[in-house]
């Protein structure tokens, strides 16, 4: 795992420091509890890991509580790039994510997935609108010093 790269731009080692180091420290961060980490390996490249998505419940004030990606990354490696049944690397990741998370006996129906997105991330926002997720238009949609964007899907 220490070889996973996100890429160079801040939030994309933020990305990237999150499955190197993180994950494997039990912690909590306020209105989020991170209840699941699914990993892709590629088997083909001696297990190199490919990418990963965790989810996890949140509470935003104002709203009800929600499932959130509350990281995801996919190395430079394979982004862009599309498995043997022709999916995007990425877009399995997320699949899978999404199914373990509305899975969980705590996800409700039509419960709505939220995730923040650094402004300056133009292909992960590209990636989340393609999936449906849209920018909230309100306090809530900018935190942390204004960097990062809620979406909601």
């Amino acid at each position: 795992m220490q070889t996973f790269d996100c890429g160079s731009a801040q939030y994309e080692r933020d990305v990237a420091r999150w499955i190197k180091n993180w994950v494997w420290n039990p912690r909590s961060e306020p209105g989020l509890e991170v209840v699941e980490t699914i990993v892709a390996f590629d088997r083909d490249a001696d297990n190199l890991l490919a990418g990963y998505g965790s989810w996890g419940f949140a509470e935003v004030p104002g709203r009800q509580r929600h499932l959130a990606i509350a990281w995801f990354g996919v190395d430079r490696r394979y982004q862009g790039l599309c498995d043997a049944n022709g999916a995007s690397v990425a877009g399995t990741i997320y699949a899978t994510t999404e199914a373990a998370a509305r899975a969980h006996e705590e996800a409700e129906d039509g419960m709505p997935f939220t995730l923040v997105c650094h402004e300056d991330n133009e292909r992960g926002r590209r990636f989340w609108e393609g999936r449906g997720y849209r920018l909230i238009n309100d306090a809530d949609a900018q935190i942390i010093d204004g960097v990062y964007h809620r979406f909601v899907r």
